[in-house]
């Protein structure tokens, strides 16, 4: 089993921390896959470093909001109306990006209004080397915790009562705290 391109985490970092074996690798590797798409989906964003094509409408305003960041270079940015984009790029003088935030700002200018006459070729997300740890945290506890409920056959079930006689409870689903290290990418806090 190989990562996805989409993974948040290395099978080393999941492997190290999280004490699995060799053996144990295809079924871990599988989980991280699982946790970097499901981490994607609360996001409803990217997150992974690439190259990406985007082309949007301007709207006379002085800004433009990059879906996904940080944002680690603008390749190039196009203005045409007749939407071939076979026309130069803006020279890079003509505008700021802020990289975190995903935002590049035209100097002296507004973007002309207009339906997707603006093409901007960029690359942004992070790798699994520059992946904030506060995601790394969150995936690998998702990771532990299917593993952990997978091994001792505890999905779909609330609550058990062990031989002992002590009531276990389980959470259905992600802990709230990794559901809300995900859902904070969606608002850019991360």
């Amino acid at each position: 089993m190989d990562l996805k391109s989409n993974a948040l985490v290395s099978w080393e970092f999941v492997r190290d921390y999280g004490k699995f074996t060799e053996t144990q690798k295809d079924s871990v590797v599988n989980l991280i896959n699982w946790i970097s798409g499901k981490a994607e989906t609360i996001a409803q964003r990217e997150l992974v470093n690439m190259e990406r094509t985007l082309v949007v409408c301007g709207n006379g305003s002085p800004r433009l909001y990059l879906p996904v960041v940080p944002v680690t270079e603008v390749s190039s940015v196009t203005i045409d109306s007749g939407h071939t984009f076979l026309v130069d790029p803006l020279d890079p003088t003509e505008y700021h990006i802020d990289s975190k935030a995903g935002i590049i700002t035209r100097y002296n200018y507004r973007w002309p209004e207009g339906v997707y006459n603006i093409q901007v070729v960029y690359t942004a997300g992070w790798t699994i080397e520059t992946m904030p740890s506060e995601i790394q945290k969150a995936c690998l506890e998702g990771i532990v915790t299917a593993w952990n409920r997978s091994n001792d056959n505890s999905y779909g079930v609330q609550s058990k009562t062990m031989p002992n006689g002590v009531n276990v409870s389980y959470e259905q689903r992600l802990s709230p705290d990794v559901y809300g290290t995900f859902a904070e990418l969606r608002m850019g806090f991360v």
